[in-house]
């Protein structure tokens, strides 16, 4: 995916938000794949992480995708000569059986959510921001969760989840969240 056309999907899909209007890619999954993927990857420029979260200023994020092939596929090819946070992005495909991989960004998708219980137990205490795609993303302990609103690709943002998580979100993105939740 070019800059442009990853750029271009970031602006309308910021505009229907802000805007309040339903885009015109709303029915069509590919779009909503690719909307999704560029989410995930521009999070991390809004993500403080602890001091001691990288060996050092070259150390990439490594961005989890748990059993969402065409998701990670997505990653790999935004990820591709691009920088998050200013740091270059590793896409790790996880499930089950590899739940014990460092991670910095994990999305679990809607039907894994059991797996976000997994990993957190298998790391707790790491700061992570952990990206969910359920009705019940927040209270299963996301910090970010898509939703569909109106036939809208929105998310919401659990602000306790970070607090416990170690990771700080930056304001200018809680300014386009559909809710934000304080407790």
């Amino acid at each position: 995916m070019s800059y442009f056309r990853l750029t271009l999907i970031l602006v309308l899909g910021a505009m229907s938000i802000l805007m309040n209007i339903q885009p015109a890619y709303a029915a069509s999954e590919d779009l909503e794949r690719q909307v999704i993927s560029a989410y995930i990857f521009k999070f991390g420029n809004y993500i403080t992480w602890p001091d001691n979260t990288f060996a050092d200023s070259s150390s990439p994020i490594i961005i989890g995708i748990v059993e969402e092939e065409s998701i990670a596929n997505e990653l790999e090819t935004i990820a591709s000569g691009h920088l998050t946070g200013n740091r270059s992005v590793i896409i790790k495909k996880l499930n089950p059986q590899n739940m014990n991989t460092d991670v910095h960004i994990l999305y679990v998708p809607s039907g894994a959510t059991k797996l976000l219980t997994t990993y957190r137990n298998a790391h707790p205490g790491a700061a992570t921001l952990y990206i969910t795609n359920t009705a019940a993303g927040l209270n299963s302990g996301g910090t970010i969760n898509f939703v569909r609103d109106n036939n809208r690709l929105r998310f919401d943002v659990s602000l306790p989840a970070a607090e416990q998580n170690r990771i700080k979100l930056d304001a200018s993105l809680l300014t386009v969240t559909r809710q934000v939740l304080k407790e």
